[in-house]
């Protein structure tokens, strides 16, 4: 097998689970993917390492243009969609400008994926990058290996602020209701791209529609993590998924109505009669307590009006002010249904507006609603969308029945619908948006976009422009002398670099003392701080040290800890630890006491070398430290709607921003601008 190496480019390591060790083909290819986000190393290493999530790279170059290793060369990550790839690539997912669109990256991490990707050939023997738009070439993409996900383009309805339209009418350019996938949040946007329609296999379930490489949005049923994560649909395992059936539209100026004339709207459409001729409406009470029910709303209201006897008992009431006809014409058809101005309507009207819509004549809600009109049906579903309500519809009984803002699905009730259905997507800024499948309303991922994808062969010309290049004589080295030891304490001095590079030394590493771990000539190994919670085990010139305390005085990071002895069986898996990248290496054949001498903590996971140096074995696992505290900026939930001086408000976001804390007084926003309200901070949960 080849010899393998890392890139020297790498500032972070933390190696995923998720790998196959070693490769089992020499790397002869290079893969780029983009991150279909806006992502930092730390946010990529938590999904990594996340257990279920079955996914890593060998490389990330982050929103910062740092690098990041989370698979060594050795190995064959899993990123690709193709084990064949997989096997013969290094593979590098890059971190998007911004979310949607043509899903762009920036100058700078351009920059930096070419100079990764340079070093990648030169240390593997990779003489030219070519492109060849299929597996063939040495520069491949995800997309050669994993279609496009898309939705069928004849069932599958987008929001836009005029109605429900079907995807094979959108057009670039068109505003529909898009999502934030972390918090669900909605807000009208402009789709930036479509997916051809092309013929494609398409899989059926709960309510969704989807060909196997489509992006869900979805967390385990016994999860508590917050927000979802993209997975595609194929790799969906036969457990039970919570998929997102509605958002929250934060951004809805409100109806300009108060709640008596929501209700007047709500009895006009139910009894009333308009007459366009005298610009009245009338209605008739056969039961009194009906008519004393609606005496009090026109009083409240300040309509002028005429209650009429009739004979045998009905009170005909005229109400002839101008208003009461300018509001009806305002919010209802000709046909008395509801037209989509009411998607306007605040988070505080749509609890009072469902409520009434859906109660029985004793108040007790039904968690339903009916209409003969499916254009009513129609707005409703969409505001429940918009307000934390999933729904859905059956056309046959015109009945919307309401449900919790997510639905359940799992692949292992999967039904395969055709072989040969038109499918597209779209493609938005925030990467996933609200559609409606077979009376279901679900918030749903998009395709992502062509930036990288165009610039092939851009990508392999300035790579080989640098492969071609002819290395400089290398001039043969002086012998160097260095006060610096091996266990020194030092300090690095501004300006420094690392060796044989022109990288900068971080700021947080010169801010630090560091022990020397190896000296040969100008080149010293640095380990472990003074603290000992980092290693950076990374080359510097001995020229930008100095001696804080040498190794004589200095105290040896392992002196605190004592030796202790543990029983162990026969069986126990042995590893070895190089880099916290933690690897089997065999077990122990005869049961017995052993010498613990060292402990290592890697990936939260406690490992004791044995004295013998034969490995080092399992102990525990430990909890990572959560820091719970609110700050300033922090999103938070609110666990009673209860404010700070013990008045009662009502609690329609699903989350809020920190804007001010004094004492255990926290002022809050749910637009993140205007404030809320001011609560007790033991009534908050930081998200």
């Amino acid at each position: 097998m080849p010899t393998y190496t890392n890139s020297p480019l790498v500032e972070f390591t933390h190696i995923s689970p998720f790998r196959n060790s070693p490769r089992n083909q020499p790397i002869t290819k290079v893969t780029w993917h983009h991150t279909a986000g806006v992502c930092s190393l730390e946010q990529f290493d938590e999904i990594v390492h996340r257990p279920g999530r079955n996914m890593s790279s060998n490389y990330m170059v982050d929103k910062d243009a740092r690098v990041g290793l989370f698979c060594p060369e050795s190995d064959r990550c899993w990123c690709s969609s193709s084990a064949w790839n997989d096997n013969r690539a290094v593979v590098l997912e890059i971190s998007n400008s911004k979310a949607g669109g043509n899903w762009p990256i920036s100058d700078k991490v351009y920059k930096k994926c070419i100079e990764l990707t340079v070093d990648i050939c030169k240390r593997n023997g990779i003489k030219k990058l070519t492109y060849t738009g299929d597996k063939n070439g040495s520069l491949t993409f995800h997309r050669f290996f994993a279609a496009t996900g898309c939705v069928p383009v004849d069932t599958t309805e987008v929001l836009t602020p005029e109605g429900w339209k079907l995807i094979r009418d959108v057009k670039i350019g068109d505003i529909i209701a898009t999502a934030n996938p972390t918090t669900c949040e909605l807000k009208f946007d402009r789709v930036e791209n479509l997916v051809p329609v092309e013929s494609r296999v398409v899989y059926t379930t709960r309510g969704m529609s989807v060909t196997s490489e489509h992006r869900v949005l979805c967390k385990t049923f016994d999860s508590d993590q917050i927000g979802y994560d993209f997975v595609q649909y194929g790799d969906l395992a036969g457990k039970e998924y919570r998929i997102p059936s509605a958002g929250i539209n934060l951004n809805s100026a409100g109806l300009d109505m108060t709640s008596s004339e929501m209700v007047f709207l709500l009895e006009t459409q139910r009894v009333g009669v308009i007459d366009d001729e005298t610009q009245t409406i009338t209605f008739k009470f056969v039961v009194e307590s009906a008519l004393g029910y609606f005496r009090t709303l026109i009083k409240n209201i300040g309509f002028e009006c005429e209650f009429i006897p009739e004979t045998l008992g009905p009170v005909k009431c005229v109400v002839s002010d101008k208003r009461a006809y300018e509001l009806v014409k305002t919010y209802l058809t000709d046909n008395k249904e509801f037209n989509w101005k009411w998607l306007d309507m605040s988070p505080t009207q749509f609890s009072y507006f469902i409520y009434k819509i859906t109660s029985h004549e004793d108040g007790t809600w039904r968690r339903k609603y009916e209409s003969e009109s499916m254009d009513n049906i129609n707005i409703v579903q969409a505001l429940c969308a918009l307000n934390e309500r999933g729904s859905h519809y059956s056309k046959k009984d015109k009945v919307m029945y309401i449900s919790e803002p997510y639905r359940m699905i799992t692949n292992a009730y999967v039904r395969r619908v055709d072989d040969d259905i038109e499918v597209s997507c779209v493609t938005v800024k925030s990467g996933a948006f609200l559609m409606r499948q077979h009376g279901y309303t679900t918030i749903t991922g998009n395709c992502p976009g062509e930036y990288i994808f165009s610039r092939a062969q851009e990508i392999c010309d300035l790579v080989n422009a640098q492969l071609e290049e002819k290395p400089e004589p290398t001039p043969t080295p002086t012998p160097v002398t260095s006060d610096i030891k091996a266990g020194d304490l030092v300090k690095i001095t501004d300006g420094a670099v690392w060796y044989g590079t022109t990288k900068s030394v971080p700021s947080w590493v010169i801010a630090q003392n560091w022990y020397v771990d190896s000296v040969s000539g100008d080149r010293a190994v640095l380990g472990k701080n003074e603290k000992g919670d980092a290693n950076v085990n990374s080359a510097i010139d001995v020229k930008y040290l100095t001696v804080v305390k040498p190794k004589e005085s200095s105290t040896p990071v392992q002196d605190s800890f004592k030796p202790y002895t543990k029983q162990l069986n026969a069986g126990t898996t042995l590893y070895s630890i190089t880099n916290n990248i933690v690897r089997s290496i065999g077990s122990i054949k005869t049961s017995g006491v052993y010498t613990i001498s060292a402990e290592m903590t890697v990936s939260n996971v406690v490992y004791g070398c044995l004295k013998s140096g034969a490995g080092w074995v399992y102990l525990k696992k430990v909890t990572p430290v959560v820091d719970n505290t609110i700050r300033v900026g922090d999103y938070v939930k609110v666990l009673k709607g209860v404010t700070y001086e013990g008045k009662t408000f009502k609690v329609y976001a699903s989350k809020y921003k920190v804007l001010q804390i004094k004492g255990d007084r926290v002022v809050i926003s749910a637009d993140g601008k205007n404030v809320t309200a001011a609560v007790k901070a033991s009534n908050l949960q930081k998200l």
